[in-house]
Parts: C-alpha cells; sequence; structure tokens
C-alpha cells in the first residue's frame, strides 16, 4: 500500500469508520470537542522517517478516547476498541504497528479523557 503523504490520514480514518452503531466516530483531524468513545486521527513525530530512493514511512496516530475521567468504564472501552483497531489494521494490510502510549489522559477543551494512543506506520511514495 503506497500511497502519497496527503492520501494516507484520510484512508486510515475511511479503515476505522464506523460499521455498527457499536462503534465509535471516527475524526480524522485533531478536534476541539469529542463525544466518547471516538477514535481521533493524526500525525505522529517525525511525519516522515526511514527515507528510501522513492519511498518514506508516515508514522500516524489513533487516539482511543474512552471516558470522561471521572468514570470506571473507560479502561474496557480501550480494551475493546485497541482490539478493534488491531484487527481492523491486520485485515487491510500495510500499516504496520509501531507501538502505543498505555493508557492515560488525554486533553480537549479543557476536559480529561482516558484515552490510549496506537501508533502506526505506512510506506509512502515520495
Amino acid at each position: 500500500m503506497s500511497s502519497s503523504l496527503v492520501d494516507v490520514r484520510p484512508k486510515l480514518a475511511a479503515l476505522l469508520a464506523p460499521v455498527t452503531d457499536d462503534d465509535p466516530d471516527v475524526h480524522a483531524a485533531i478536534v476541539d470537542a469529542v463525544t466518547p468513545p471516538a477514535l481521533i486521527v493524526g500525525w505522529q513525530a517525525p511525519m516522515l522517517d526511514t527515507f528510501g530512493p522513492c519511498t518514506a514511512f508516515a508514522n500516524l496516530s489513533i487516539a482511543i478516547v474512552a471516558e470522561r475521567l471521572d468514570t470506571a468504564a473507560g479502561v474496557e472501552t480501550i480494551e475493546a476498541q485497541y482490539d478493534r483497531v488491531v484487527s481492523l489494521l491486520r485485515a487491510d494490510g500495510g500499516w504496520s504497528f509501531a507501538g502505543d502510549s498505555g493508557v492515560g489522559t488525554i486533553e480537549i477543551a479543557k476536559v480529561l479523557y482516558l484515552a490510549c494512543r496506537i501508533d502506526v506506520r505506512v510506506p509512502v511514495g515520495l
């Protein structure tokens, strides 16, 4: 799956898009408000690395936003969505798992949410 740099973020968001009513909303860019659970697709630094003659790897992240920090159900939500994201990435092919942040917090619009970031890589043509 060699895409251009401008194509990979929307392609990842489309891959993760909700299929059932239970699937979370997917945002293809940073947002100023969110209704959990939600997935937010963004860039991970560095955006590009490991340059070859005609290709490089794009580094993206998927933030799994579970619940407001004051609820206990968030860890189970993260586990379920983490499993879903990894399954979709494997089924699609081309995406490489590059790590995760572990469970922690993310602040969106001055509200803390329980979250986890999954880092992925994909080859892109230059």
